[in-house]
C-alpha cells in the first residue's frame, strides 16, 4: 500500500515562514467539545435549516478544517456502523498516480484518521492527520447532527473535504458498506484495489 519512496510520508502543504507557526500547525490534533467551536447561546434558538446554513458557513471561511451535518437517522446508522466496523482504509490521491493511505480509527464519537506506515509501525506513536467528529447536541430536538474534521497541513482542505465525504460514504451507501464490513471481518477477503478504483 505504500509509494515507491523509502519515506511515502505526504509533504506538509504549508508556507516557509516563522519556525514557530510551523510547529504550531504540525501539533498532534485533539477534538474539541462544541462549545469550544462555537458559542452555544448562539445557536439556542436557531431551527435545523439556519444551524445547518450556520455550521457550513463557518467551515466554509476555516482553513484548516471542514463541516457538514446529517439527520439524527442517518447519525443512527453512521453510528452503529462505526461500533461495529471502527476500522478503515482511505486511500488520499495526490496526481500522478501518488497517493498514501490514512487507516481510520472510531473512537468515543471521532474518527481519527492517521498514516497508515505510522500505524503499522507503531500504532501509541501514530498520530491523526485527520479527523471526524460527531457532534449529537442537537439530534433530539432539530433532527441535527453536526459533524467536524480537523486536518493537519499533510492535506489540502480539498482532500479533506473528501475524506468526509468518503467516509460518509463509505459507511452510509449499502454497496461501499460492504467493503468496510470486509475489512472488518473478513480481512483476508478485502481487496484493497477495489476500494482504491471507487
Amino acid at each position: 500500500m505504500s509509494t515507491d519512496s523509502k519515506d511515502s510520508r505526504p509533504p506538509a502543504q504549508v508556507e516557509i515562514g516563522d519556525e514557530q507557526d510551523l510547529k504550531k500547525k504540525l501539533q498532534p490534533l485533539a477534538p474539541q467539545p462544541l462549545a469550544d467551536v462555537v458559542k452555544m447561546e448562539l445557536l439556542a434558538d436557531k431551527d435545523r435549516v439556519e444551524l445547518e446554513t450556520i455550521w457550513t458557513a463557518y467551515h466554509e471561511e476555516k482553513k484548516s478544517a471542514v463541516g457538514t451535518t446529517l439527520r439524527a437517522e442517518e447519525w443512527e446508522t453512521l453510528s452503529h456502523r462505526l461500533e461495529q466496523n471502527p476500522m478503515f482504509v482511505f486511500p488520499v490521491k495526490k496526481g500522478d498516480g501518488a497517493f498514501f493511505v490514512l487507516l481510520a480509527e472510531w473512537k468515543e464519537n471521532t474518527l481519527l484518521m492517521t498514516f497508515l506506515e505510522d500505524y503499522q509501525k507503531n500504532p501509541a506513536l501514530a498520530d491523526p492527520y485527520f479527523y471526524l467528529k460527531a457532534y449529537p447536541d442537537f439530534a433530539e430536538d432539530r433532527d441535527l447532527v453536526l459533524l467536524r474534521g480537523e486536518f493537519l497541513p499533510y492535506l489540502t482542505k480539498s482532500e479533506a473535504n473528501d475524506l468526509l465525504d468518503s467516509a460518509l460514504d463509505f459507511y452510509l451507501e449499502p454497496s461501499k458498506f460492504e467493503h468496510v464490513q470486509t475489512f472488518n471481518h473478513r480481512s483476508h477477503l478485502f481487496d484493497f484495489n477495489k476500494v482504491f478504483g471507487i
